[in-house]
């Protein structure tokens, strides 16, 4: 029997029915289904008859683990890799977990424990589940929409590097590992170099000038009004990236739930790939002192813990109505604080692991260039 809802007849009718009657439907409806909620309705007409008003069951995901898994891809992302191992680094090193796990029980795992409880109980999008929370909010589903339209744009647009990145690997020699061509200048300095060093500075490694000067080509725009001409290149990937999206979702969750494999787990083999490679190269405790040492002293400033905030809200994703959707198409019997809690752990450990990767990478660059480990990352680390 499909799952069903009972939906309380008016007044007038419940005074002609007997409390007991409508309390013996109620039980036998729930133990004869699977009960979730709004996907079928039982009324009472004027008959007094019941009816069953059957509506389309919402689809789910194929199980738990592709549920959890989707979580995860969602909510790691650029904010691991990148931006939580500087904003560590300043803001006291070792001591920013403190304020960092402060705000991830106090509030991260809060909201994510409430937007996914509230997804899976009404089984409904971001924009159509606060007619059921709060008619008088439904203007922040709408602006949820706006933001995701927001950070569509650029992070498409990062993926879209990534892919122009992937197909200028398949040569025999990557071209942002030389000076020697045509896009590059006189202060250019490749780390492959021997016995290199950084003697001014306007020195500008070998991989900037490529991702400056040959993808974005930006030498040839006078500045944001003068954009240019399309680059045709990055169009191309950029259409793919949508192509891929779009062969991901096009059929809800039953496709989403085939692509989850690999892009929650990719990112996985990728960290332990460079994690491994990193504790092979030199100099790379360099580096990881600067991202690990504590400062205990910069728990004083407000700052510190305003970036912690900040950095629990740009990795776990709360506000965005992702998570609100994803859990509108599980089990709705799933262990809610089960789910948040393992999501949020690993998204943190993950966020801990990349910090050794890039910091490790940085402590390498610095003893290949005979610089100080300071220059780069105070100076050319940034997202």
């Amino acid at each position: 029997m499909k799952n069903e809802h009972l939906i309380m007849p008016d007044n007038r009718l419940t005074n002609n029915i007997e409390s007991s009657q409508i309390s013996s439907l109620i039980d036998d409806h729930n133990q004869s289904s699977d009960y979730i909620p709004q996907t079928t309705s039982t009324v009472i007409n004027e008959n007094k008859h019941v009816e069953v008003k059957n509506i389309r069951a919402r689809d789910h995901w194929s199980s738990r683990i592709v549920y959890l898994l989707s979580i995860i891809g969602f909510v790691v992302d650029l904010g691991n890799v990148w931006r939580f191992p500087t904003t560590c680094y300043r803001n006291g090193g070792g001591a920013f977990l403190i304020p960092y796990f402060t705000f991830l029980f106090l509030v991260g795992l809060p909201c994510m424990y409430m937007e996914l409880a509230i997804g899976q109980y009404h089984r409904l999008g971001y924009i159509t589940v606060w007619n059921k929370v709060c008619p008088m909010l439904k203007g922040i589903g709408y602006s949820m929409l706006i933001i995701n339209i927001y950070v569509l744009s650029y992070y498409n647009t990062i993926i879209a590097w990534s892919i122009y990145y992937c197909f200028a690997s398949f040569r025999t020699i990557v071209p942002w590992t030389s000076c020697n061509n045509s896009w590059n200048t006189p202060n250019c300095y490749s780390v492959y170099q021997s016995n290199v060093t950084l003697s001014h500075n306007q020195s500008c490694s070998s991989a900037e000038e490529y991702y400056e000067r040959r993808v974005l080509q930006s030498q040839k725009s006078m500045g944001i009004n003068a954009l240019g001409s399309l680059r045709w290149e990055l169009v191309g990937c950029s259409v793919i990236v949508f192509i891929l999206i779009y062969g991901s979702i096009y059929k809800g969750v039953k496709t989403a739930g085939k692509a989850i494999w690999f892009t929650a787990l990719i990112p996985y083999v990728v960290l332990v790939i460079l994690l491994l490679r990193s504790f092979t190269l030199e100099g790379i405790m360099d580096g990881l002192k600067y991202y690990i040492y504590p400062t205990f002293d910069k728990l004083k400033e407000y700052s510190v813990w305003q970036a912690a905030a900040v950095q629990i809200f740009f990795s776990l994703g709360p506000g965005f109505g992702v998570l609100l959707g994803y859990a509108s198409y599980s089990d709705f019997h799933d262990n809610v604080p089960r789910t948040a809690i393992a999501a949020s752990l690993i998204n943190c450990f993950t966020s801990l692991l990349y910090g050794i990767v890039i910091f490790s990478g940085i402590g390498y660059l610095s003893h290949r260039l005979n610089s100080d480990v300071r220059k780069f990352v105070e100076g050319q680390m940034s997202l």
